[in-house]
């Protein structure tokens, strides 16, 4: 039975065995049940009985909780940290503070300064996350295939450079960069791009290149800078400018090689840089 005085009017809880039982009385004029253990009812009153399991109760409580992001292991968040730093670096540039980023990916600063020690570890670690890690050593030898015509390695190579560069992080890290007055986008040109555009420029001397310096000169870099340009800027105009492009991208690489070799190769020799034609007249 009841453990305390039963009231008809104040709601009660009662334990039998293990089960929680909630008494409250609104008003009402019959009887609850029948037989020898029916609650009386007061006219007036009517009882209503709610009973649950504590364990029922606990597991709705917990259904109620905010859900627990799931722990990762020291690698896995290191890694989920740089790729969010590089989204927001793309967006908002190279100024702005690690505590805007914490905000950002919902950790605290200094579980960003715990796994990369300061924000220049970081940006380093961003240079090689988006440049370096994407770089092929294949480029330099796909250039080099003597096997393969010179328009043929520059339509694969630039085919295959173009999957890299047409990324919006990408692009927009390296734009932001040279402008904000980072180094990364100075360094990764230095450091692996003048090496490919220097065989370029080789390339493009065909038969007419004995006698020719060992490395290229200005004038021939440029030339091969605008072939290279006219590449990355397909990227721009997409991630940056957001303007319509060329949906068939193989397509577009070679039409803009096709139509470089038209204007720079000619079957006749030209003259060397800094002399004038000498003829009659």
């Amino acid at each position: 039975m009841f453990n305390n005085a039963f009231d008809p009017v104040k709601p009660r809880r009662y334990l039998f065995s293990g089960v929680v039982v909630i008494v409250s009385f609104v008003h009402i004029g019959t009887t609850l049940g029948t037989g020898p253990t029916s609650i009386p009812r007061r006219r007036g009153f009517r009882g209503v009985i709610m009973a649950a399991k504590p364990s029922m109760l606990a597991s709705k409580t917990a259904a109620l909780r905010p859900a627990r992001r799931a722990r990762l292991a020291p690698v896995e968040r290191e890694q989920m940290i740089l790729e969010a730093a590089v989204s927001y670096f793309a967006d908002h540039g190279f100024h702005a503070q690690i505590r805007e980023l914490a905000n950002s990916i919902g950790v605290s600063s200094g579980l960003i300064f715990r796994y990369f020690g300061s924000k220049d570890a970081l940006i380093e670690r961003v240079y090689q996350e988006v440049f370096v890690s994407r770089w092929r050593p294949g480029w330099t030898d796909l250039l080099g295939d003597a096997n393969r015509s010179i328009r043929d390695r520059l339509v694969a190579f630039y085919r295959s450079y173009l999957t890299v560069v047409d990324d919006r992080n990408w692009i927009c890290i390296a734009m932001r960069a040279s402008l904000e007055g980072n180094d990364i986008t100075r360094r990764y040109i230095h450091q692996h791009v003048n090496g490919l555009l220097q065989r370029i420029a080789l390339l493009l001397r065909g038969p007419n290149a004995r006698g020719a310096p060992a490395a290229p000169s200005h004038a021939e870099l440029e030339i091969v800078w605008h072939l290279h340009s006219s590449i990355i800027y397909y990227a721009i105009r997409k991630h940056i400018h957001k303007v319509p492009v060329s949906a068939d991208r193989d397509a577009f690489v070679a039409l803009i090689v096709d139509e470089f070799l038209r204007e720079t190769r000619s079957p006749e020799p030209r003259a060397a840089p800094g002399r004038g034609h000498t003829g009659s007249g």
